[in-house]
């Protein structure tokens, strides 16, 4: 018999998995639970709108996985999001803040020994508020809240390959978000307004296992715009850009904890050219 096992780089929203040999294990098995904190930081640019500004966001997740019966994997995830943003332009400023929670689940299962293929899906809720001022006077000109409802769904393929102490994966996922905001009741000119977003996704992965307790990971991901429909006053994103990453697994000598650190900076992004560092604990059991 064989099973699905999680072997999860921490700053991909996919993990990567493997079948392993296995004996006797029961439907659901291999479980995992993943807690994390990231923080992340990025610029707002739009040069033709003479905006400039700039984001941060603290994020924490917990996640839970399993593998299922003898190929099948499955996560479910919920996470809590704070952001920060500000930005200025001629004759306004925007300070604004967030904060939004999200639950979602992925799964998928084997289909060769090596090649995977699945899905994932997450809701999220948010509430933010934005203080409009003259640059000048730094008099409030107006203060608009909103509520968000998103929806994101990806199918994706993966590939995973060890040789010896070092995994090798690739993962290929196509991904579309869709996003309502709601105004009303804050005296915005705009009531309700809404926004997509699609994109293809290529990433790498490698790991190795310098010792048999500590593992060094990196990986890249290149993102593709398919199409996107930026809400009201939103500054659209580059039409590609990739993301470069690295991280640390450490099976500590506590049985079943990980303790990981991880985190990432984009490259030929001209609008976000953002960066995050985080890390977690895991209890595998």
């Amino acid at each position: 018999m064989a099973c699905a096992v999680a072997q999860e780089q921490p700053a991909d929203p996919i993990p990567t998995y493997a079948i392993v040999p296995a004996q006797q294990q029961p439907w659901l098995h291999h479980w995992r639970l993943s807690t994390d904190l990231t923080h992340a930081e990025g610029r707002d640019i739009n040069s033709r709108a003479g905006r400039e500004g700039d984001s941060n966001s603290d994020m924490a997740r917990v996640g839970l996985e399993a593998g299922i019966g003898r190929y099948g994997f499955g996560r479910i995830e919920i996470g809590q999001q704070r952001s920060d943003n500000s930005s200025s332009q001629l004759f306004l400023n925007d300070d604004g803040d967030g904060d939004a929670t999200s639950i979602g689940a992925s799964g998928g299962m084997f289909i060769l020994p090596f090649l995977a293929v699945g899905g994932m899906v997450q809701y999220s809720w948010a509430h933010a508020e934005d203080d409009m001022t003259d640059p000048g006077t730094g008099t409030l000109l107006a203060k608009i809240d909103r509520d968000d409802r998103q929806v994101k769904w990806a199918p994706f393929v993966t590939v995973a390959y060890p040789i010896g102490p070092v995994e090798l994966s690739a993962t290929g996922s196509y991904f579309n978000i869709e996003r309502h905001s709601d105004y009303s009741g804050s005296g915005a000119v705009v009531e309700h307004d809404r926004g997509s977003l699609s994109a293809w996704t290529a990433a790498g992965n490698i790991g190795w296992w310098i010792v048999p307790r500590l593992r060094l990971g990196a990986g890249v991901t290149w993102i593709e715009i398919a199409d996107q429909k930026p809400q009201t006053g939103a500054t659209p994103l580059d039409g590609s850009w990739g993301n470069v990453r690295g991280d640390l697994l450490w099976r500590t000598p506590i049985d079943g904890v990980d303790l990981a650190l991880h985190g990432g900076h984009d490259f030929d992004n001209r609008q976000g050219n953002g960066w995050s560092a985080g890390g977690g604990l895991a209890f595998r059991f």
